[in-house]
């Protein structure tokens, strides 16, 4: 209690019968009443009842209204009533928990005031100090869940009071999470309930299958039910190993079908314990991470098969393919590693949410709804999808995937079904839901059940393809709650699940596939002497220049970097140089990870002990570029260079390099086809020149 508090009941203690507080005054010291000893009890008692007259005055200048906000509830009409049944409301506090029974006739008969006032003067200091410390742990528990609730019930409470926006992302999670077990909890519950409380009465029927001749044990309803038992009934049946068989021709039976007699004896029986019961259902999860591991298994293996394909992209449609190819592909793989993580999951007892999980089409579902949630989260925070990385905050955008219907669209089929029998009350409901808004969310499974009668199925207003259109939107509702996740904690709390088994792209797979995207955003671009060398061709080339180790390497005019490449995984140890002239290039050389150097070749200076280049072949380009190399190597280097086929003309210039070569080292013609396959096709003709430096 505040000082104040306690200064109030001090005073009260040696002023019980001439003090006077005000109402307002004295329910705060009332309420505050377990904080004192049983001498303030009393003092505050004593208050009540010698200022009940005053109290009384004072409620009677409020208005009704005012006085109705005071009371829970009310049976009276009239405003003395009201203030009556404030202040027994108040003087009932002073009972500390105790109760009042009284008998209006015969021996021991009292009115209710007296009875209240016989428990009254009962109480004791006992009474009173257990009431109190049992407040102050009411009050210590209920102050926790308003700022620290751990406990399913605490978070109820706390999001009954201040609703579920004022819960931390972490709060929201825990919450989710033990919200979604208890659902599940109380589903599987049920399912065994209904399992052993279904009362049908069935007919045993020994049996052979017509086809294939094996025992044959079916259980025939000897009355109809209605819909929803013969669903429990079903799930009954595929629990002890059953299935249900509507066919009847060639002396076949009808009924809920099993291979043996125990099976068909305890369906019957409505299993023969809890025990057995949950145990079945621990073994049908078990069959599903059965199934999902080998699905997801099969997934990657043709995923991983497309993904190694080879494929050309040398042109804009090429490219495009491949990017295609390979984007489906590594969902694929991603896809199929997740269904095993789920299964390993599942088969470990760590899924909580997911555990129902069986099918592609469901995972595919939960996909949607995480792609929606993060749609959302990407514009609700303005990120951009490059920079987007999935999080648990990622579940705080999760919606229930309930279908939408548009006014403009719909109302005149829901007026038409009006007078078409066995609509007729369910589009109704959905036109009274509907009023004049523009759209409805069909948010409730019994609307749902409506909008079903009403949308999805073809009838003479409505073609196959709407009903189809509107039958997709239902589905997914339908997935979601057969796998118990029909509420938004329980949902939400699966798709944190997914999130962390989802296999996603690894950092080096990101950026290798952004390096993919940016390399083949330069097909078709014009940059002079662009044109990367082939894969066969760099990996000769690099042969030739018989790189060892400790060597100094060079590639000038790198472009895209394949000779660098190739240099990297022949020789990883070597001291590898790039030089790139267009910043754009440079950048992605630099994203591979070579040490690059942005600047014009024709002005660098540092010297090599190898160099393997592809320079420029335009107005004799290359013959400037390899002469100026030539004059970069060490004593003793080595220049590999491929070069425009154009060398046994009659100009000066090639003669004299021509010249060249045969005094330093050699040249010889390469495949005419050999850059029709490159990034950049072209039909040019070349030639590999090598040249030694001789140690001076």
């Amino acid at each position: 209690m505040t000082t104040d508090g306690n200064k109030m009941q001090s005073e009260l203690t040696f002023q019980t019968e001439t003090k006077h507080l005000s109402l307002q005054d004295f329910k705060k010291a009332l309420f505050s009443m377990h904080e004192g000893d049983f001498c303030n009890y009393h003092a505050l008692k004593a208050t009540f009842q010698n200022n009940r007259e005053a109290y009384t005055a004072e409620l009677n200048l409020l208005k009704v209204v005012d006085l109705k906000k005071m009371l829970s509830y009310t049976y009276s009409t009239k405003k003395a009533d009201f203030i009556a049944d404030i202040l027994d409301g108040l003087e009932s506090y002073f009972l500390v928990g105790k109760t009042v029974g009284y008998f209006l006739h015969g021996e021991g008969a009292e009115t209710g005031d007296q009875a209240q006032n016989r428990v009254l003067n009962s109480v004791t200091e006992e009474d009173f100090l257990k009431w109190a410390e049992e407040k102050k742990a009411a009050i210590a528990a209920r102050k926790k869940t308003f700022t620290n609730p751990e406990t399913l019930e605490e978070f109820k409470s706390f999001i009954r009071v201040f609703g579920e926006a004022k819960l931390t992302p972490e709060q929201l999670s825990r919450y989710d999470a033990l919200a979604g077990i208890s659902h599940h909890a109380q589903k599987e519950q049920q399912q065994i309930k209904n399992v052993q409380s279904i009362g049908e009465e069935f007919t045993l029927n020994e049996t052979k299958h017509t086809q294939k001749g094996h025992d044959l044990f079916v259980c025939s309803l000897n009355n109809r039910v209605e819909a929803d038992v013969f669903k429990s009934l079903s799930q009954r049946a595929k629990l002890f190993g059953g299935y249900y068989s509507s066919y009847n021709k060639g002396g076949a039976i009808a009924g809920f079908t099993f291979l043996d007699k125990s099976s068909a004896e305890k369906f019957i029986g409505g299993g023969s314990n809890k025990e057995e019961v949950e145990a079945r259902i621990e073994h049908k999860e078990q069959t599903r991470a059965e199934i999902l591991r080998e699905k997801g298994s099969k997934l990657v293996e043709e995923g991983e098969e497309e993904l190694n394909r080879d494929r050309k992209a040398n042109t804009h449609r090429r490219a495009a393919q491949a990017e295609s190819a390979e984007r489906k592909a590594s969902n694929m793989i991603a896809f199929g590693k997740t269904l095993i993580n789920i299964a390993d999951g599942i088969e470990a007892g760590t899924i909580n949410h997911l555990h129902k999980l069986s099918s592609i089409t469901e995972l595919e579902t939960l996909k949607h709804v995480l792609n929606t949630a993060q749609y959302k989260h990407m514009r609700e925070k303005n990120i951009r999808s490059e920079n987007y990385e999935r999080t648990e905050e990622t579940a705080l955008f999760v919606s229930i995937p309930y279908p939408v219907i548009y006014a403009s669209n719909v109302l005149k089929h829901l007026n038409d079904c009006k007078d078409i029998s066995g609509k007729k009350l369910a589009s109704n409901r959905i036109l009274s839901r509907l009023g004049s808004k523009e759209t409805l969310t069909i948010d409730s499974w019994s609307l749902l059940e409506d909008y079903e009668t009403v949308f999805c199925q073809t009838s003479v207003f409505w073609d196959k393809w709407s009903a189809e259109r509107y039958k997709s939107s239902l589905a997914e509702v339908k997935r979601l709650k057969r796998l118990d996740l029909d509420t938004l904690p329980a949902l939400r709390a699966a798709i944190r699940e997914m999130i962390a088994l989802t296999a996603d792209k690894t950092p080096e797979q990101k950026a290798e596939a952004k390096l993919k995207a940016l390399e083949r955003s330069f097909i078709g671009k014009k940059i002079d002497g662009f044109f990367p060398t082939p894969e066969d061709l760099a990996s000769k080339i690099v042969e030739e220049a018989e790189i060892v180790e400790g060597c100094t390497v060079l590639e000038p005019s790198a472009g895209l970097g394949h000779i660098a490449q190739a240099i990297r995984e022949a020789h990883p140890d070597s001291k590898l140089t790039v030089i790139e002239q267009y910043n754009s290039l440079a950048e992605v050389l630099e994203a591979k990870g070579f040490n690059t150097i942005n600047d014009d070749f024709l002005s660098h200076s540092e010297k090599y002990d190898r160099i393997v280049m592809n320079p420029p072949f335009e107005n004799l380009q290359d013959i400037d570029h390899v002469m100026h190399a030539f004059s970069l190597l060490n004593d003793g280097g080595r220049l590999v260079a491929i070069m425009a086929g154009n060398k046994d003309g009659e100009r000066a210039k090639i003669q004299d390099f021509r010249n060249f070569v045969e005094s330093n080292g050699y040249m010889y013609k390469n495949d005419p086809d050999a850059f029709l396959s490159a990034f950049r096709s072209t039909g040019v003709q070349t030639i590999t020149v090598v040249l030694n430096k001789q140690i001076r």
